[in-house]
């Protein structure tokens, strides 16, 4: 027998706009999210994983149009991830997991965060706890 507590509701809304006024709106492009584990490819190195996270989001052919017409979009976001995340000293280390020797527990949480900042997207929600 489920038993209900209570129902919470609410409505989130960005810049006054909720997805019950424009149904159009598409959230993935919008929001990136970033989990509370650190689930990476071991033998892939920082920079790796940073251009594999932009080639999911941004997708190649629009890369390879940005890079044409405005200067790399890709590369900048990266670099900025990237330095603005301090993990320039370990760009080209891999990132390991619990059994394959790789970044520091530290540096392989900047990179999670960092996969979720590679693109652009006006809100980031974080998971803690």
């Amino acid at each position: 027998m489920l038993r209900n507590s209570g129902v919470e509701s609410g409505r989130i809304e960005y810049n006054g706009v909720s997805k019950e006024d424009e149904p159009d709106m598409i959230l993935q492009n919008i929001v990136s999210y970033v989990g509370q584990l650190d689930n990476h490819a071991p033998f892939l190195t920082v920079q790796e994983t940073f251009d594999f996270a932009a080639n999911c989001r941004i997708g190649a052919k629009a890369i390879a149009a940005a890079s044409k017409d405005e200067g790399d979009e890709k590369t900048l976001s990266e670099n900025l991830t990237v330095d603005g995340l301090d993990l320039a000293v370990c760009r080209d280390t891999y990132v390991g997991d619990a059994n394959n020797r790789g970044v520091s527990g530290g540096q392989r949480r900047r990179v999670t965060v960092g996969e979720g900042m590679v693109g652009t997207y006006a809100v980031a929600v974080c998971k803690c706890c």
